[in-house]
């Protein structure tokens, strides 16, 4: 997709590559996306990809919900999708938050406590 307002950047946005190398950005323009307001097209083009980034926060910021699945994801004005969101949330089986610090979506995991020893040494009782 082309980038409109397309310019340089000294110190652009940083990426982790798969292997584990950082690239930085060198430009950063806005994606020809007239359904959204300017805030939301924000992109950040790096060297070697072969699409700039584009920032799902970012559209979070400016009031969408952002839905993935298998296939495909689809953004829907906040005012829109969020009461049936909310009876949605009702069926969810995993939920996160968003960390205001980082940014990054987190998904508590809570650790079970560790089996008591005993109860651990009755299985391996029984076949033995």
């Amino acid at each position: 997709m082309p980038i409109d307002n397309r310019v340089p950047t000294p110190f652009g946005v940083q990426a982790i590559m798969p292997d584990n190398g950082i690239k930085r950005a060198t430009h950063k323009g806005h994606f020809p996306l007239p359904t959204l307001p300017k805030a939301a097209t924000e992109c950040h083009e790096i060297p070697n990809l072969r699409e700039a980034l584009f920032s799902v926060p970012q559209l979070a910021d400016q009031g969408y919900t952002i839905i993935f699945d298998r296939t495909q994801m689809n953004v829907y004005p906040d005012q829109l999708i969020q009461p049936t969101l909310a009876q949605w949330q009702q069926q969810s089986v995993l939920n996160g938050f968003r960390d205001t610090t980082s940014g990054l979506w987190r998904i508590p995991i809570q650790q079970r406590p560790p089996m008591p020893h005993h109860m651990n040494s009755v299985y391996h009782q029984r076949n033995k």
